[in-house]
């Protein structure tokens, strides 16, 4: 049989998992334990489901099995005005796709943000053991609802006395700052006009004067301070690396990765208020402290933020420096376009006939959604904010044309330091760096590293699928040196 991973990736650069925390009441109920019902097929089945669909328990197994509409009418009006169903759906088919099967009902774990109760479910996938996030209004409908990857993540099991813990308190326990014989962490908060306060560390090398700093901006969706992908923390490994090598850095959890963000508008709500403005408040933090080099301030975008480093240049011209990493100056409707593409071609490859048959309904769909993809990408222009593209809303990808203009480029004149993977499955090293390198030719400032066997987090690979991204991402990894290392010449050098 042909495995739902092959047959159901369909991977968004923009915004993947658009599953998010929004905050409201505070409301206590009671964890209910069912971890000797939940796998039963009793408990599975879609008629009880959805007339049970109101304990952490409950959400989490509707979730699992597809039964994604009774979740969806647990939703507070807020959450409904922010998350269309086919957003609901189309995250959890992407989130299967990296996941895998359901394995086995883990705990539920218990505790209190900011005077609200959530409810954290864990439960063991193929790939991965994933925390299902839940928050309740006083009407007992869901006001939060996030999906994390790794048990680490998730908040412990109330006591015997059935008291939960105070999340507020735990958050610094589940990582705190770092402090080794070369460098020391410092725990600071970025915030924009009018957005979250978020959480940041600054990492200072030790027995260097006023070292030249680096600020991390993340790629899609929603992220913490590590950009923690999987087995990946690739914003944590490349700081400490320059931390050793006597460069500083500033890493801050994204503004839909943090617990404080509550968006008021989830269809019109663009590239800007996602990335932008708090980039730009990291770089206004810096230079007004009196423990870095104010005139040694360098921008690091991964991904997404590789895409726009050269909007922050434009909008912060004394910068010393900007580093692209595994980001694409192409239009991403393009690029995720070809991901789609891609993702079929394989399936057509690899799969036996039987497969392909078997398989042939949502081969169709995927390819129906390509199609349209393409003709909505045309007219982009004239598509509604709030049409689902991909599951996001067509105002994003305006606001990432916008900001994806040709100009931004070509008319950059500080350095730039172009980074690419060759087995990067999600930008391309044939099109997204050629096509960096091309559009950058008269840049003298210009500096590019391709590395052979390295992927979209710059961690070691020989994977060249994109249909088995989850399985390459899984494993514990690290960014490779000789990333840190050309990282580090590049800063040093300007």
């Amino acid at each position: 049989m042909l495995s739902r991973q092959k047959i159901s990736v369909v991977i968004v650069l923009a915004m993947m998992a658009l599953l998010f925390m929004q905050y409201g009441c505070s409301h206590k109920q009671p964890v209910k334990q069912v971890e000797e019902n939940v796998n039963t097929p009793e408990a599975n089945a879609p008629e009880k489901q959805v007339s049970n669909c109101t304990t952490p328990e409950e959400i989490a197994a509707c979730l699992r099995s597809g039964e994604v509409e009774c979740v969806y009418q647990q939703f507070d009006a807020r959450m409904q005005k922010n998350m269309t169903i086919e957003t609901l759906k189309s995250s959890m088919v992407q989130l299967r796709a990296v996941i895998g099967e359901f394995v086995s009902y883990q705990r539920t774990g218990q505790g209190e943000v900011q005077g609200m109760m959530i409810y954290d479910v864990v439960d063991k996938y193929e790939h991965q053991v994933v925390v299902t996030r839940i928050s309740f209004d006083k009407e007992k409908k869901i006001n939060g609802l996030q999906i994390m990857l790794g048990e680490e993540n998730a908040l412990p099991t109330p006591g015997a006395n059935g008291e939960a813990a105070n999340a507020d308190s735990l958050k610094k326990t589940e990582e705190g700052p770092v402090s080794t014989d070369k460098y020391s962490e410092t725990e600071v908060q970025v915030q924009a006009a009018g957005g979250p306060a978020l959480d940041a560390f600054l990492t200072l090398p030790k027995g260097v004067d006023k070292p030249p700093v680096v600020i991390f901006v993340h790629g899609s969706g929603p992220s913490d301070k590590n950009e923690t992908n999987m087995g990946a923390a690739p914003f944590k490994d490349i700081a400490h690396g320059l931390a050793e090598r006597g460069i500083a850095s500033l890493r801050y959890t994204k503004r839909t990765g943090s617990p404080n963000w509550k968006p008021a508008d989830f269809i019109r709500f663009g590239v800007k208020e996602e990335t932008l403005d708090d980039a730009n408040a990291a770089i206004a933090l810096l230079r007004a402290r009196t423990d870095i080099n104010p005139e040694k301030i360098f921008v690091l975008g991964h991904s997404l933020g590789g895409s726009i480093v050269p909007v922050i240049a434009k909008e912060n011209p004394t910068l010393s420096g900007v580093i692209a990493m595994a980001g694409t100056p192409r239009d991403i409707l393009e690029v995720q376009i070809e991901q789609n593409v891609r993702v079929l071609e394989e399936i057509k490859v690899t799969a036996s006939p039987e497969e392909l048959k078997e398989a042939e309904e949502q081969i169709k769909l995927l390819q129906e959604t390509i199609d349209s993809t393409v003709a909505l990408s045309k007219e982009l222009e004239q598509v509604p904010d709030e049409k689902l593209i991909f599951g996001v809303p067509a105002y994003y990808y305006k606001s990432m044309r916008k900001y994806q203009d040709k100009s931004y480029y070509t008319e950059l004149r500080m350095p730039i330091l172009l980074l690419q993977g060759e087995n990067d499955m999600q930008v391309y090293a044939d099109k997204d760096f050629a096509a960096y390198k091309e559009i950058l030719k008269d840049n003298p400032k210009m500096v590019s590293h391709l590395y052979p066997q390295t992927n979209h987090l710059m961690t070691e690979s020989t994977n060249t699928k994109v249909s088995t991204l989850s399985l390459d991402y899984a494993p514990i990894k690290h960014v490779r040196t000789e990333v840190i290392d050309d990282i580090a010449a590049f800063i040093k050098a300007n």
